[in-house]
């Protein structure tokens, strides 16, 4: 079971490069953005491609209705440069997503602030 306390290497995204992400989409992940200032949690994602999730759908804005509100949330907000991505590799992404949320959820009483659900 992966818990919010097991996140322990996080990097800016305006420094994220190609090279610091796993290649492919042969695993899930776990991720979760933070401010950089006060480190807090502002989303929690699962995906089967981190690369393309970053950098297509979040930075390049490409994607539906939720990378179109993150990619509003990093860039109409100018948050890129405060926010932080770390992630865990997930043999049960949905899963281990929900049990996230649910951690975040009784540990701050409500859902990361970029999160809908």
């Amino acid at each position: 079971m992966i818990q919010l306390n097991d996140y322990q290497t996080w990097i800016l995204l305006s420094r994220l490069c190609l090279a610091d992400l796993p290649a492919g989409q042969n695993n899930g992940f776990v991720y979760m953005l933070r401010k950089s200032d006060d480190k807090e949690i502002v989303y929690i994602g699962e995906t089967g491609n981190l690369r393309q999730r970053m950098f297509r759908n979040y930075i390049g804005g490409v994607g539906g209705g939720t990378t179109e509100r993150i990619h509003a949330y990093l860039f109409d907000k100018d948050a890129f440069w405060n926010i932080e991505v770390a992630w865990l590799k997930s043999t049960n992404r949905k899963a281990d997503e929900v049990q996230l949320f649910e951690e975040h959820r009784l540990r701050y009483g409500r859902l990361p602030r970029w999160s809908r659900r």
